[in-house]
């Protein structure tokens, strides 16, 4: 099963997807002119991909330490490098707190904020019982260079 999320900034040129029943959950890109696939997570965990930076270099995803095709509910939000390093900064630590977990994170035009659910363990999937508004410029858990494009941009603008 596959679930499509997003189009991939600046150019808009390649799609982001979730590849479910793929070692659980992998985010996948496929460029929309030729046709190849990129396996961007390469992990055996569950992952799903939700809200890209608007430069594209990141999207922000939902991932569970767990080796099934759906998860438990125990989730966090992670940052994922779109280089094709795999390299995951982990943003939220719900999952720390029994019964808890976060979900369904967008990340804003101006890549100031984040915005994204607290779910509850063992409700539905997608179930968000409340939302919270992350500072990704002040916060010390944001990858450095995660906005760095959409900065660039803003600066030839003015």
């Amino acid at each position: 099963m596959l679930e499509p999320q997003d189009f991939r900034g600046p150019d808009e040129s390649e799609l982001l997807f979730t590849a479910y029943a793929y070692r659980g959950g992998e985010v996948m890109g496929i460029d929309l002119e030729n046709g190849n696939i990129r396996n961007y997570s390469n992990s055996w965990w569950y992952e799903e991909v939700e809200g890209v930076s608007p430069g594209g270099s990141y999207t922000t995803v939902e991932r569970e330490f767990t080796l099934s095709l759906k998860p438990k509910g125990l989730i966090d939000i992670w940052a994922l490098r779109l280089d094709g390093s795999g390299a995951f900064t982990r943003l939220t630590h719900f999952s720390d707190f029994k019964g808890f977990g976060a979900n369904n994170p967008v990340i804003s035009p101006d890549c100031r904020h984040m915005l994204f659910a607290i779910r509850q363990v063992g409700g539905p999937e997608g179930n968000s019982d409340g939302l919270f508004l992350y500072d990704l410029s002040a916060s010390p858990l944001t990858p450095v260079d995660m906005c760095v494009m959409q900065e660039k941009a803003k600066l030839v603008q003015e």
